[in-house]
């Protein structure tokens, strides 16, 4: 990703053997002259189990940057920058319930808050904590701090969604992700649009 700055972000999820190992930490490198030189952050941010896995970075209106990890303990984790991503805090758990399973978050161009769209269910002891449905969508305004209320893209019992792109484009928010159908194996991949002010009906 690109900041206002200009500086480049890559955050990655590493490990020294997905085969064996299979526990991943999160590593961030940056370039400040269009990618000719890299430089990797002094931060290498752990979590218990499986690790740190598919991190997400976002920049907040004040410049400073938050990142989104999927973990194994049933919510998602999160990491601050003030630094323009030079340094990372410790993971920390936040209160977004989330089976082991990617989220996607951005800044609303329009309004400046933040939206997050992840599968919102956990259940201990099923394979990567439950099956990846339903598929929701929840704003805030605080930073990330605190979360309004999920409003439901996609809710099928019998499918599972995951690995969102999201975009804006005339006030609406258009998303791309995986569907799965549980009972064939089949996987094709799904578009959605809808208007921005459909993420903020159910209030804050």
């Amino acid at each position: 990703m690109r900041l206002t700055s200009g500086r480049l972000l890559v955050p990655t999820a590493w490990t020294s053997d997905v085969g064996r190992v299979n526990h991943f930490t999160i590593r961030v490198w940056y370039s400040d002259d269009n990618g000719r030189s890299w430089q990797e952050s002094p931060s290498r941010l752990d979590y218990a189990k499986r690790g740190a896995m598919e991190p997400g970075i976002v920049e907040l209106e004040d410049g400073s940057l938050l990142m989104i990890v999927r973990t194994q303990l049933g919510h998602i984790a999160v990491s601050r920058s003030r630094d323009r991503g030079t340094t990372w805090s410790a993971l920390e758990a936040s209160t977004v319930v989330s089976p082991e399973s990617p989220a996607t978050i951005a800044r609303i161009p329009s309004t400046g808050d933040l939206v997050l769209v992840w599968n919102n269910r956990f259940q201990a002891g099923q394979g990567h904590g439950g099956r990846r449905t339903p598929l929701v969508a929840a704003i805030s305004g605080d930073g990330g701090r605190t979360w309004s209320k999920p409003r439901p893209l996609e809710t099928a019992g019998d499918q599972t969604f995951a690995y969102t792109s999201v975009a804006f484009a005339k006030g609406r928010i258009l998303l791309t992700y995986y569907v799965r159908d549980e009972a064939t194996g089949r996987i094709g991949s799904r578009y959605r649009s809808v208007p921005i002010g459909w993420l903020y009906a159910s209030g804050r």
